[in-house]
């Protein structure tokens, strides 16, 4: 009995390497030829192109403003495309400035041009919401929101 579990142990042993070399024959055409290798870097280099291109879409709408930095995501959105305006025509915030001290110094100078005397009360809007949206919980109003993109629309 012995003798007849190390023959079965030895069959079988014998039949898993003849297996294994099998597979390795198999093997062995794709490796000689080179076919193997060439698919596989074909596969990668194809890989690689795919995840350049990719990278370079998603590159280019971030600097669109397209993609993850939503503008209007924040809720004074509107406050910063109100400065870009207003640089537009001369009018820059100082960085030290607080929204409130720069509407202040921009409003003398409006005062004397009737022209200027619109976008002077479109500027005291814009501000006075940014106030209300930065500094307290809540968002622009549907109706305020159409009425802030209407005064960016008209200021540029």
């Amino acid at each position: 009995s012995m003798d007849q579990s190390i023959n079965r142990w030895r069959e079988k042993w014998r039949l898993l390497n003849l297996d294994l070399k099998l597979a390795e024959n198999r093997q062995e055409p794709l490796e000689k030829s080179g076919l193997g290798k060439r698919v596989s870097l074909t596969i990668l280099l194809a890989g690689g192109l795919s995840a350049g291109a990719l990278l370079i879409y998603l590159f280019f709408l971030w600097i669109q403003g397209k993609l993850f930095n939503k503008a209007e995501s924040h809720p004074a959105w509107f406050y910063s495309k109100l400065l870009q305006s207003l640089q537009k025509t001369g009018l820059k915030k100082a960085v030290h400035e607080t929204p409130q001290e720069f509407f202040n110094r921009i409003q003398s100078s409006f005062l004397e041009n009737a022209d200027k005397n619109n976008l002077l009360n479109q500027t005291e809007r814009l501000t006075a919401l940014y106030y209300e949206t930065r500094f307290t919980p809540r968002n622009l109003s549907p109706e305020e929101r159409k009425e802030a993109l209407k005064i960016l629309k008209h200021l540029s």
